[in-house]
């Protein structure tokens, strides 16, 4: 009742397996959960638009979508960010990436926050906190298990919450969100 939950696969890429988790926690906030898995190392890039009026504040590979006003309007936390490298691109031309369209045939730069490192197996956490939510200083701590067991917990909402997904996109697969005994840091 608290809480929803969706999770798919694909194969798009040759060689890669991308499972992906979408956890809204409640209203403004979301967990994205990202594993991608290939037998050989690859430059995996987890890619987040911000809206085309808004700039980014970056720290380390934590960003904020700031408003023309100056006010945050979206936050976005990695929970797994040791190895990370946050490249933010508007209007790149080579490639092309940090743009938007609004009419055929025309094309506006806009903030892009591309999160990037070289491995076979990677797991992303990302915590997107939006609206009255980006106020809140929104926070993710979390761990993977040698299963791919995800464990994170998410600070600075109503109340501190516990997750922990386990079996992403598998037979079997189970996630569990409780806000009972859980300290942030």
């Amino acid at each position: 009742a608290s809480w929803a939950y969706q999770s798919g696969s694909h194969g798009l890429y040759p060689g890669v397996v991308h499972r992906r988790s979408v956890l809204l926690l409640e209203r403004d906030l979301t967990l994205v959960y990202d594993t991608l898995e290939s037998e050989a190392p690859h430059d995996y890039a987890q890619v987040w638009h911000l809206a085309s009026d808004y700039s980014a504040s970056i720290a380390g590979v934590d960003s904020t979508g700031l408003g023309t006003d100056g006010q945050p309007m979206v936050v976005v936390r990695q929970g797994l960010g040791a190895g990370l490298s946050l490249v933010p691109v508007k209007g790149a031309t080579t490639p092309m990436q940090g743009w938007y369209s609004e009419i055929y045939g025309t094309k506006v730069p806009n903030q892009v926050l591309e999160y990037h490192v070289t491995a076979s197996t990677w797991h992303y956490a990302t915590l997107i906190a939006t609206g009255p939510k980006a106020h809140a200083g929104a926070s993710i701590t979390a761990s993977v298990g040698e299963d791919g067991t995800l464990t994170a917990v998410v600070c600075g909402v109503s109340q501190p919450t516990l997750v922990t997904l386990s079996n992403q996109v598998a037979v079997g697969e189970t996630v569990t969100v409780t806000g009972t005994a859980v300290t942030c840091p």
